[in-house]
């Protein structure tokens, strides 16, 4: 596994790759800048929000999506799209350069801070082999009432597999001819961990 990832010059900067390099992540990648600040995000499991300070995360550009980097990897996952902000508008090329080069293409938008729900996106889900958005987002992204709808009108624009993220209920997993559901099993502390056994919700 590798991360192209910037991070601020600082003890926090440092020890995150540090941290990564310890568990066998390449950091060949990581860029450490004096001029950047760290993005955080904060999981607030109790409210169901999480409050972003984007620092260095919008920091990536197209020109840093090298060929050396893509030949690099099998599978390229494309993760916080909203907040990506340098890459929005060449994140189709950037996908279809992946894609020529072989590599499968996982996608997390995560929420929109603008709440507009596409730009580019439409283009880049066309291409996209495994889609990650949580319940309320796909149901945005795809402009429909149910979790049902938003699968069917997905896969007709190219998606290939939609799991979607439905925090303490689990996980439910669309293919273009079924669905599976994945529970979760509550602990004392309050999140979610563990699963229970995946079961076909419906077949077409």
């Amino acid at each position: 596994m590798a991360f192209w990832v910037a991070l601020e010059a600082t003890v926090s900067g440092v020890w995150s790759s540090s941290a990564w390099g310890d568990c066998d992540v390449d950091t060949a990648y990581v860029q450490v800048a004096k001029t950047l600040k760290t993005g955080l995000g904060l999981a607030l499991c109790q409210y169901d929000d999480r409050p972003i300070y984007l620092g260095s995360i919008n920091a990536l550009g197209t020109q840093d999506v090298t060929a050396a980097f893509l030949k690099s990897a099998r599978q390229l996952h494309y993760g916080s799209f909203f907040l990506h902000t340098g890459l929005r508008s060449s994140a189709p090329e950037l996908v279809r350069r992946a894609r020529a080069l072989g590599l499968s293409i996982s996608l997390d938008t995560n929420w929109d801070p603008e709440e507009r729900w596409n730009d580019t996106l439409a283009e880049v889900l066309s291409l996209v082999d495994v889609f990650f958005p949580k319940e309320q987002e796909v149901q945005l992204i795809a402009g429909q009432d149910s979790l049902q709808a938003a699968a069917s009108a997905l896969h007709a624009h190219g998606v290939g597999l939609l799991a979607v993220k439905r925090g303490s209920l689990g996980t439910v997993v669309f293919t273009r001819d079924a669905c599976f559901a994945q529970g979760v099993q509550p602990v004392p502390e309050g999140g979610d961990a563990g699963a229970a056994e995946g079961r076909p919700v419906f077949e077409e």
